[in-house]
């Protein structure tokens, strides 16, 4: 409220009062990518250059290597904090002497993210995915589309 002194007696104006025929605005796009992709991703890389003592053949070893840690030294961080939908489907793996209502277990993940968040060909099959509950996965298969990523995905044992 504003006060005005006219003549020295005080006039009270008052705002407008709100207009309530037009629609509220829409919310803004990083709103509804939170709301579409609520979850968030690291990617990471596994380092497999060959050392010099570890020879084997004429080359020297350069495969993944077990690790212990849940953030493991050979590994390479690409991206960080990258969001993405983490969805559970249930097609996996069976066992080989399985019946039809045996568990399947190693079940995959597809995960989301939008188009704008990485650039076409930035994932690799066999990357790692950490998430934001620090689930880690390994890309299977990675897909590229107009929307952006589908990463078809297993989640790795601890």
């Amino acid at each position: 409220m504003l006060l005005l002194l006219l003549n020295q007696s005080p006039v009270v104006v008052s705002p407008p009062p709100p207009d309530t025929t037009t629609p509220p605005r829409a919310a803004p796009a990083t709103r509804v990518a939170s709301k579409l992709y609520p979850r968030t991703i690291d990617v990471r890389r596994l380092k497999t250059v060959a050392g010099t003592s570890d020879t084997l053949g004429l080359t020297g070893y350069s495969g993944a290597e077990a690790s212990t840690g849940s953030s493991p030294e050979g590994e390479t961080v690409l991206f960080t904090g990258i969001p993405a939908s983490i969805q559970a489907r249930a097609t996996g793996r069976k066992k080989d002497s399985s019946l039809p209502q045996d568990v399947v277990y190693a079940p995959t993940w597809h995960i989301w993210v939008p188009r704008g968040a990485l650039a076409k060909d930035a994932v690799r099959d066999r990357d790692v995915i950490v998430d934001d509950n620090g689930y880690r996965y390994e890309v299977a298969q990675n897909y590229w589309n107009l929307l952006g990523y589908k990463l078809v995905c297993i989640r790795l044992e601890a």
